[in-house]
């Protein structure tokens, strides 16, 4: 970094800073990312100067780089989330698309988080894509307490375990199920056949109101801990809660499974952005 700093202190009034400007004025905050861009840029000039040792002139080490004064170059790196962060805000922010040349191993896309080191996700868009890859099939989550009763769609359904049969379900932490869930200590998953796409659209209504009525004209039975089981479908389960952990905005409820009944019905499904 030595050999890159003085040419750097006699540029920064000039091009260098006019790059770091545009990049962050395109995000908002313009003195709240100098620290990332500063050091990143830095990084990346320490890389491009193993290839070109020789040169002394810093004006032709950048004429041999251009790609230094792209004022996008870092968007290689990072993504334009990641820069507009909350964390991004508060010093050095790790690359969260790519590692950046000549960064030290401190300076990699790691993050540091209850006292582990976990990668960076992928970029929120880039992970929706990717499960369009997959069919995902659509469920409905019931459960029911003393006084309360709900239904939820639910898009992320899958099994743990088979010895014993568990499964979890993921929610949103501010969904009115969980409460309902953690008082009853069970809840049933109802997956939804081709013809049930107005079940889904119901119970993922916000307006659909609350309590019995949700369930008005909707085929179901009764769980053995009181949760609805809608009927009709390709498959149902009836769980006991075991656990739930947190993730991000979302809890994830874990489940023993007490009883599940499969009929031939076909799934309805998203594959590719297409529901079918």
């Amino acid at each position: 970094m030595a050999l890159c700093a003085a040419p750097w202190r006699s540029t920064s009034d000039g091009k260098s800073r006019g790059r770091h400007s545009a990049m962050a004025d395109k995000h908002g905050q313009s003195t709240l990312y100098h620290d990332t861009l500063t050091r990143a840029w830095l990084y990346l000039v320490a890389a491009a100067m193993t290839d070109y040792m020789e040169v002394s002139d810093f004006d032709e080490f950048l004429r041999r780089h251009p790609e230094l004064l792209d004022k996008n170059c870092l968007l290689r790196y990072y993504s334009a989330e990641q820069l507009s962060s909350a964390q991004a805000r508060s010093g050095w922010l790790s690359p969260d698309l790519h590692p950046i040349p000549g960064a030290p191993g401190s300076a990699r896309p790691q993050v540091e988080r209850q006292g582990t080191t976990e990668a960076l996700s992928v970029p929120a868009e880039e992970f929706r894509l990717a499960l369009q890859c997959v069919p995902r099939p659509v469920a409905v989550m019931t459960a029911r307490d003393a006084t309360r009763v709900h239904g939820t769609t639910v898009g992320s359904v899958a099994p743990v375990s088979t010895e014993p049969a568990q499964l979890f379900v993921s929610v949103r932490r501010d969904s009115r199920i969980l409460e309902i869930v953690r008082a009853s200590r069970g809840f049933g998953v109802s997956y939804l056949g081709k013809d049930q796409e107005s079940v889904a659209i119901r119970f993922s209504d916000q307006r659909r109101g609350e309590g019995a009525e949700q369930f008005r004209d909707i085929p179901h039975v009764v769980g053995r801990f009181g949760a609805p089981i809608i009927t009709g479908g390709p498959l149902w389960f009836e769980c006991r809660l075991r656990d739930e952990y947190a993730a991000e905005n979302h809890q994830v409820i874990l489940g023993i499974v007490i009883a599940e009944a499969a009929t031939d019905t076909e799934p309805w499904q998203r594959f590719r952005g297409v529901w079918a």
